[in-house]
């Protein structure tokens, strides 16, 4: 199995969701996004071809973890690291690999 590495940026994006997740709206939801979180790579880290590419040359592929949130990572055989957990209700600009 594929060591999981974080990001910086990616750790400090998913620590402020989750307590802003817990301050808004309770223990409860924080960890339903901790778990909804938890899944998605489970799922990538088995197959990670399973996100999309912004293009054929891009490495970096993103997968949609809920409405809000989206999952940016890239793989090789050894290892999966996250790069950003981003939440789309951002500026769009700010999102990994965006020029801008």
């Amino acid at each position: 199995m594929r060591e999981l590495i974080w990001s910086p940026r990616a750790y400090v994006e998913f620590t402020d969701t989750y307590q802003y997740c817990f301050d808004e709206f309770g223990e409860k939801t924080a960890d339903k996004f901790e778990q909804q979180v938890l899944r998605v790579i489970e799922m990538v880290l088995d197959k990670p071809r399973i996100g999309l590419r912004r293009d054929e040359q891009d490495e970096q592929r993103k997968f949609v973890v809920n409405k809000y949130n989206v999952f940016y990572y890239t793989f090789t055989e050894d290892t999966l690291t996250i790069e950003s957990l981003f939440d789309g209700r951002q500026d769009p600009s700010k999102a990994p690999g965006v020029k801008g």
